[in-house]
């Protein structure tokens, strides 16, 4: 199909994949950014505008801490007034590569954590945790701090974006190009897809965004969120509570098991991230949608 998957839009976005080079070089792209005002701005802008971006060759390595040293590419965890982030260990992460396999080790010790994600997938190291090697299209490793400015204490998630563009994505698209056509009406309603219309489809790539993405999973509030990605109003009843508890109905009669009530939210969830190729259309979409709520220009690679 001609729909670009929702890794192949990020990675283009980054940096462009014709800045790689040969995909057998085994080139990483990696991209930064420190996201903070987790629960108040549009979780897009943490995506969609990493502050800086690398692209790597198996001959060099990479260090994010508060003061990360013997690296070729060191990536200083700072606050947002350019201090160090004395939160975090001086080297928590180190990105490496031995005979083209690449590697992530974690340094992080005492209060920090490392985190690596992906859609469907979530691992914690600690620093008895062995390397990890990097064997999907995206992963994103996530060192969590808290800053300390005059608001006080607030959560800061420092996030490490790595591409590898020589893994498929992992799931392959959807039988049919579940995009948004001229009157607005796009169905997923093809064999073995759940028959989301785009209205649906809209709504669960806003609803289950940090899953979906492949974000650190940290609870946060999911209404106020939806909302922000819809553009919806934020104050008033949920405008989108009686569409979601139809849908969780359905997926109940689906698989035979109750997925309706805030308790069943993480099997829910589940069922969504299982089958996200029939929703990279719509998380294409509300990316596009916020380049032009910004005024941002995104030229294609």
């Amino acid at each position: 199909m001609g729909e670009r998957s929702v890794t192949d839009d990020l990675l283009s976005r980054s940096l462009g994949a014709a800045h790689l080079g040969p995909v057998d070089e085994r080139r990483l792209l990696v991209a930064y950014v420190r996201a903070s005002d987790l629960d108040r701005v549009d979780p897009r802008e943490h995506v969609l505008r990493p502050s800086r971006a690398w692209v790597i060759g198996q001959s060099s390595t990479l260090g994010m801490g508060r003061a990360p040293s013997g690296v070729d590419i060191a990536v200083p965890l700072i606050e947002e007034d350019g201090l160090q982030d004395n939160a975090v260990p001086r080297l928590a992460a180190r990105l490496s590569a031995r005979e083209g396999q690449w590697w992530i080790s974690n340094h992080a010790s005492g209060s920090a954590s490392i985190v690596l994600s992906g859609p469907g997938a979530q691992e914690e190291l600690s620093g008895s945790s062995p390397e990890y090697p990097i064997r999907r299209r995206r992963v994103i490793v996530t060192v969590r701090s808290r800053s300390t400015g005059r608001n006080g204490a607030q959560p800061v998630e420092h996030r490490l974006t790595v591409f590898a563009p020589w893994f498929p994505d992992d799931l392959p698209h959807a039988p049919s190009a579940p995009s948004r056509p001229s009157d607005g009406r796009g169905t997923t309603d093809v064999v073995g897809a759940p028959g989301w219309s785009w209205a649906h489809q809209r709504l669960l790539a806003a609803w289950a965004y940090p899953e979906l993405i492949g974000l650190a999973s940290r609870g946060q509030p999911r209404g106020r969120m939806t909302r922000l990605l819809l553009r919806q109003l934020l104050e008033g009843d949920d405008p989108n509570e009686r569409l979601l508890s139809g849908l969780r109905r359905r997926a109940s009669r689906h698989l035979g098991v109750p997925l309706v009530g805030e308790v069943h939210t993480p099997a829910f969830l589940d069922y969504i991230v299982a089958r996200r190729q029939y929703l990279s259309a719509a998380l294409v979409d509300l990316h596009a949608e916020y380049d032009t709520l910004t005024g941002y220009q995104h030229s294609e690679p």
